[in-house]
């Protein structure tokens, strides 16, 4: 139920409600402020480019390869901001990519911007879910969430939670693990949540955030680690 509550604070970005045409969406907006929200929808994806699920685009997606999407501009009090988010086809399966540099430039507060990034179609493939982020800032990066929703949905306060992490502070790193949510299903959606706090002019963020389904690192260390004493044992075997 926290975790719910917890989610539903980002759903303050809703402002376009349409009929489901799932796509690749980023959308990014400076919460301090009237500014509104950037909603960029991968224009190469198949099935149209104005619209999805219940988002409707307010800019041009400025990268012209499937999968990958892309805003460079002002939003609010951040004067600079280079977003992109990648996901399949471009890379995969089953994970989204998301990296960002701000710069705030006006207002006593520097500013709050909330970046989204969403997928979906996904099919399950047996794993737990990853998620990491790393990067630096002047004053605070938030991973709202990581999550997942079974029902293939892009609605932000609709993912069930697989990691967050507040107040991440100057160089910084954070992993997690979770269960495999999507357990059996054919069609989910995945999402990164974060947020860049600023507390006055010139501050600058920049983070690099994924979540993915795979083997978790240590599984991926034990295997390598066995496949390597494996191979010893049939080279010494091969030389007796």
């Amino acid at each position: 139920m926290i975790k719910k509550a917890f989610i539903a604070t980002i759903a303050c970005l809703v402002i376009n409600y349409q009929a489901l045409d799932a796509s690749l969406v980023l959308v990014l907006n400076d919460i301090k402020t009237s500014f509104g929200d950037v909603i960029v929808i991968d224009d190469m994806a198949s099935g149209g480019v104005s619209s999805s699920g219940f988002w409707t685009s307010t800019v041009s997606d400025t990268n012209s390869e499937a999968g990958v999407v892309s805003f460079t501009g002002a939003i609010g009090n951040f004067t600079a901001n280079i977003t992109t988010g990648i996901s399949k086809p471009k890379i995969g399966p089953n994970r989204i990519e998301l990296t960002s540099v701000q710069v705030s430039g006006g207002g006593l507060d520097g500013g709050e911007l909330r970046i989204i990034l969403i997928d979906t179609d996904m099919s399950d493939n047996g794993y737990t879910f990853y998620s990491e982020i790393t990067g630096t800032t002047t004053h605070y990066v938030d991973l709202i969430y990581s999550g997942v929703d079974t029902e293939n949905g892009e609605h932000p306060a609709s993912f069930q939670m697989v990691s967050t992490q507040m107040g991440l502070e100057d160089t910084f790193s954070y992993d997690a693990s979770g269960p495999n949510m999507a357990a059996g299903n054919s069609g989910f959606s995945m999402a990164i949540a974060a947020a860049v706090r600023h507390s006055g002019e010139a501050d600058v963020s920049s983070f690099n955030a994924s979540f993915s389904q795979v083997p978790e690192p240590s599984t991926i260390m034990i295997w390598s680690t066995l496949g390597c004493m494996a191979l010893v044992g049939v080279t010494r075997r091969r030389r007796m």
